[in-house]
């Protein structure tokens, strides 16, 4: 009996004109979605190991320390393809040094890049929105079209029992739903598997596997929904209009209405003052380096004879690069740089806790719209599944925090390197390698102008300027959490898709156990 109900509302459904049209607007959305993403992939694939390149040829170029930064390069993820999530929205990169600690573009007047609602048209998107709609058109008139047509009384008449009559329609039905799904999935997966750019190891497939769950919940929920208001519902037609207000409410509406929402109940300042209270520490930076400066003055010289400098001024001791200087002012500006890039180290830490206390601020407010949501099913599914990807908005924070752990690895190998206590920090050559003042004197005195340039060239020039062998540097790899770390974050969202699934499917049974079948 119940095999047979269920073979007839999935016939019934399957030869219908709009499941017809459905299916072939699934198929497109899902083929043509996934090959503009797989396009948008490739590119960015392509942009990313360009980058990588520019940033590893740099490095050869580096010739001291203080010069040392090193762009860390996040490559795009293979499931962006099919959930997007916040993926092209994160920071594709971000430079460290041990003077410059990572941090965030982008802020709370700009925009909260962990504020992600709803991604491009995705595989998800495409569930999330057309599918739900589609399962809808397809529940609305499960009991009340048949009470319409007199098939109801009818079958009932036949001994039919209730709950048998009901859950071979909802089987059924969702059976019919499960058709186009699967073939626009499969399809989708073709184009990846075709498609050289993209390499799908086996935790992606897997990943892939566990989106199905939230998938088939939470069209499962808006399939008892439907049916729900199919038998409260005296007339097909005023189901249908009661669920679509309820679609376009908790679907289109309720997900965005909340952004606007947390940043009123949780407001967080703008980046702006971020780095205002980073430009006073840096300040304060300054104030320490004016005061070593008051106990180390500046050597009388003829500043003529010095090149290759890059300082921040000429009156503090402190420098990125020297090329060549009178012995007294090289050993001055060595031992200020020391002084100085060390003491940097201590504030860019600190500026760094000021970046990340910001942060966390703004991964609270994101917070506060997650808990919002989950009022709208169709919030839960989008973080069920781009957790699931890895291609939440919480990848941005692991992608700094990262960072920040790279550049502490950073600044040991300079130190275990002696690239930030010795003169190879700002010059190619040790003090003593430079004439003192008195002897650049004395050449100019017998040999005039073209004998002091001699020297300057004897000891700056492109000759002399060797690289930094930086063979052994540490190298950065972006790490996400593994499938079953990933499916362990997402239980929360899984468990409210199956909670709801339960509480509508034990509503329908208790309304259809009381419906008057007349």
């Amino acid at each position: 009996m119940l095999s047979t109900i269920i073979k007839r509302r999935f016939l019934d459904n399957l030869l219908t004109s709009r499941f017809l049209i459905a299916a072939v607007l699934i198929e497109i959305l899902f083929v043509s979605s996934t090959a503009v993403l797989i396009n948008d992939y490739s590119k960015r694939q392509l942009q990313y190991r360009t980058a990588l390149q520019e940033h590893r040829d740099q490095l050869r170029e580096v010739s001291v320390w203080a010069m040392l930064s090193v762009r860390l390069d996040r490559a795009p993820l293979p499931m962006s393809v099919f959930s997007a999530g916040a993926d092209r929205r994160l920071a594709k990169s971000v430079a460290v040094a041990h003077n410059e600690a990572p941090a965030m573009v982008g802020g709370a007047e700009e925009d909260n890049p962990l504020l992600a609602v709803f991604a491009g048209l995705d595989m998800i998107t495409i569930i999330q929105v057309v599918l739900s709609l589609a399962v809808l058109l397809f529940s609305y008139n499960v009991v009340s079209g048949e009470k319409e047509n007199g098939t109801l009384r009818m079958v009932l008449a036949n001994r039919v029992p209730r709950h048998v009559f009901l859950a071979g329609n909802v089987i059924g039905g969702l059976a019919s739903i499960m058709v186009p799904l699967l073939a626009g999935f499969l399809s989708a997966l073709l184009l990846v598997l075709l498609h050289p750019a993209i390499h799908l190891a086996g935790a992606d497939m897997l990943r892939l596997l566990l989106l199905f769950p939230g998938a088939v919940l939470f069209l499962s929920l808006f399939f008892a929904l439907g049916v729900l208001f199919s038998i409260l519902m005296k007339r097909s037609a005023t189901s249908l209009v009661f669920l679509l207000f309820i679609w376009v409410s908790f679907v289109m509406i309720l997900p965005p209405a909340v952004v606007y929402i947390a940043r009123y109940l949780r407001p967080v300042e703008s980046q702006s003052v971020v780095d205002e209270q980073a430009d006073r520490l840096r300040s304060e930076w300054q104030q320490e380096v004016a005061r070593y400066t008051e106990s180390h003055p500046r050597p009388e010289h003829d500043w003529n004879v010095i090149r290759g400098r890059s300082v921040m001024t000429g009156s503090f001791p402190y420098a990125y690069h020297l090329g060549f200087a009178p012995r007294e002012v090289a050993e001055w500006l060595i031992e200020g740089s020391v002084f100085g890039h060390n003491l940097l180290i201590e504030y860019e830490n600190r500026i760094y806790r000021v970046h990340h206390e910001y942060h966390q601020r703004l991964f609270r407010q994101a917070g506060l719209v997650n808990q919002l949501s989950r009022l709208s099913p169709a919030w839960v599914f989008f973080r069920y599944a781009s957790i699931i990807a890895a291609t939440d908005a919480s990848a941005q924070l692991r992608f700094l925090e990262q960072a920040e752990q790279y550049r502490q690895r950073l600044i040991q190998y300079m130190r275990d390197h002696d690239g930030l206590s010795g003169y190879r920090l700002i010059t190619y050559h040790p003090a003593e390698a430079f004439p003192a003042t008195a002897t650049l004197e004395e050449i100019r005195r017998t040999r005039g102008e073209e004998g002091v340039e001699a020297v300057i060239e004897r000891l700056y020039s492109d000759e002399t300027a060797r690289p930094l062998d930086l063979s052994d540097l540490p190298e950065f790899s972006f790490s996400i959490p593994g499938p079953f770390e990933s499916l362990y974050s997402a239980l929360p969202e899984l468990a409210i898709l199956l909670l709801l699934t339960i509480i509508f499917a034990v509503a329908c049974w208790a309304a259809f156990l009381r419906a008057d079948v007349r």
